[in-house]
């Protein structure tokens, strides 16, 4: 059969699924909930994920250096905790792995159907039932839809004058090319959030020079990191419960973090502390350390962490660069004091695209009465109304 007789025999025989609940999204929280189905007895489930794995963020993250910044046995499920993680903040291959082997636990891989992209949903008032169509043409009828997709899987590429005339190399963290070698570049890193203070400490060591373009620094408090020993590995499997009490030591400490937030002259001296005790001594130049310090107060952005962050700039083939970008040129970035810094390659650790609004724009999902989600989401997003 030809390819247009295949087409046209699709279009006359659509493919038409019958499900109780439909979710989209094969990350950590769709696998969540089709494990909580199945101990509830409710074991007619699909999951359509748009790529060709389940994983998540931690299948698209997997720049040098990217690892979670909550602690393993917290970053798991209370249901499915893991005794051999080994550090106390996993690097993206063993939790994707994780996630992997909570799919194999749970025997859910028979329900995932990969690369099924959902384009549209409307619920269907005379049925009770949610349509579902996919970019591949197929189509399920739900009594129960999950929308599971999460905020991480549409990388925000900055609005920059002549970035598409680089004739360099362009990438963002989430879409690392392993293929292209940093050794011996001249690279530019726009961005210091959660990614780029993971992956430019990493590359720092094999590029000949490193510029990091900041646009306002963020508190970086250190790291309490360390690898889990054989013999931890081995009483966190014998006994769950101290497995359980690891992990619940990791939950109260996280939660002491908030106290210097909400209590303003604890924040003083936590932020004092960390101005100087921590950027202070680490950061040998004054101008740089001055740069690094925030304005603001503790809080107010997200809090990352990093042993290896400010260190960084320590040294001599990496420059901080704190002046607004002007445009791309062909072959580098301009400021607005005017100087053009060369480059080889551009990293784009600018995030991701978090606001349903843009990033759902383009789907069609329509409730009771015809109303639809964008309609609903004219002036916020909003869950209950």
């Amino acid at each position: 059969m030809s390819h247009s007789q295949a087409t046209a025999s699709a279009s006359r025989n659509p493919f038409v699924r019958q499900v109780e609940v439909l979710i989209t999204g094969a990350g950590f929280g769709g696998i969540c909930m089709a494990v909580q189905l199945r101990k509830a007895g409710i074991d007619d489930i699909v999951i359509l994920e748009k790529a060709a794995e389940p994983g998540g963020a931690w299948r698209d993250n997997h720049y040098p250096g990217a690892a979670c910044d909550v602690q393993s046995h917290m970053y798991s499920y209370s249901f499915a905790t893991k005794p051999d993680w080994s550090r106390r903040y996993a690097p993206w291959h063993e939790i994707k792995q994780y996630i992997f082997d909570v799919i194999d636990r749970f025997r859910l891989m028979p329900m995932i159907r990969c690369q099924q992209e959902v384009v549209g949903a409307h619920f269907d008032e005379s049925s009770g039932r949610w349509i579902i169509k996919t970019a591949a043409g197929e189509t399920y009828r739900a009594r129960y839809w999950v929308l599971a997709s999460g905020p991480l899987h549409v990388p925000a590429i900055p609005d920059i004058k002549g970035l598409a005339d680089f004739t360099g190399k362009v990438m963002h963290s989430a879409q690392w090319d392993h293929g292209y070698d940093l050794k011996g570049k001249t690279v530019v890193s726009i961005g210091t959030g959660g990614s780029a203070i993971q992956y430019a400490p990493e590359i720092a060591k094999q590029v000949k020079q490193l510029y990091i373009y900041q646009r306002s620094p963020a508190w970086v408090v250190p790291r309490d990191d360390r690898a889990y020993s054989g013999c931890a590995k081995a009483i966190f499997s014998m006994f769950p419960l101290v497995r359980t009490l690891h992990r619940w030591q990791h939950y109260w400490t996280n939660e002491m973090r908030v106290w210097p937030i909400f209590h303003p002259r604890l924040g003083s001296r936590v932020e004092h502390l960390l101005s100087t005790r921590f950027i202070g001594r680490v950061v040998q130049d004054p101008a740089v350390r001055a740069k690094l310090t925030p304005d603001y107060r503790l809080g107010c952005k997200r809090i990352l962490i990093s042993n290896k962050w400010y260190r960084m700039f320590n040294r001599p083939n990496v420059e901080l660069v704190t002046d607004a970008i002007k445009e791309i040129t062909p072959t580098g970035i301009v400021t607005k004091d005017g100087q053009e810094r060369q480059a080889d390659c551009i990293i784009l650790g600018t995030g991701f695209v978090v606001d349903p609004r843009i990033y759902m724009k383009h789907f069609e999902l329509v409730g009771r009465g015809g109303r639809t989600l964008a309609e609903d989401w004219q002036t916020s997003v909003v869950s209950c109304k």
